[in-house]
């Protein structure tokens, strides 16, 4: 699969050699100007996008199927009294590890939403732990009450599996 992110689409090679152009409705998410300034205070990014991209990844398993993670807003976080004193901020921003998946079917038809439980931590960013979907199973790091991370195994029932 290949695609730009700045709209809800991305063309999937099919076998043969055929591509099949796959599109979802979508709204852009606005990212608050005060993440922006955030941001740019701070030096994270040079310039920060008025909107978030339609997604962060597209997974491909190898069933058929084709699971995409929508960008999240971003975490508006508080910080430590004491690293509010030190940095002279009250909160951070940080990528939002909620969410759940689009699942489209090998012809391109949108089967379902997957939401991920909320122990799970996934964001779709190459520098964040990863997911692995086989089957009607997903493998993603969670975190316990202790923020220790653990690879957990979820079962996702009622989604056809294609071949």
């Amino acid at each position: 699969a290949f695609g730009c992110s700045g709209d809800y689409s991305f063309d999937l090679i099919q076998e043969g050699g055929s591509v099949l152009r796959t599109s979802r409705p979508w709204t852009p998410q606005i990212v608050p100007e005060e993440q922006k300034d955030f941001m740019v205070k701070w030096g994270i990014v040079p310039r920060v996008p008025s909107e978030l991209p339609a997604y962060a990844r597209v997974v491909i398993p190898g069933d058929g199927r084709v699971w995409v993670w929508p960008a999240q807003p971003n975490m508006k976080v508080p910080l430590s009294p004491e690293q509010q004193e030190s940095f002279g901020e009250t909160h951070t921003w940080l990528v939002s590890w909620k969410g759940a998946f689009d699942v489209f079917g090998e012809n391109g038809e949108w089967l379902a939403v997957v939401k991920l439980p909320n122990e799970a931590r996934y964001s779709g960013y190459p520098t964040e732990p990863d997911v692995f979907i086989r089957g009607d199973t997903i493998w993603a790091v969670a975190l316990d009450s202790l923020d220790v991370q653990y690879i957990v195994r979820y079962q996702v029932d009622g989604i056809p599996i294609g071949g």
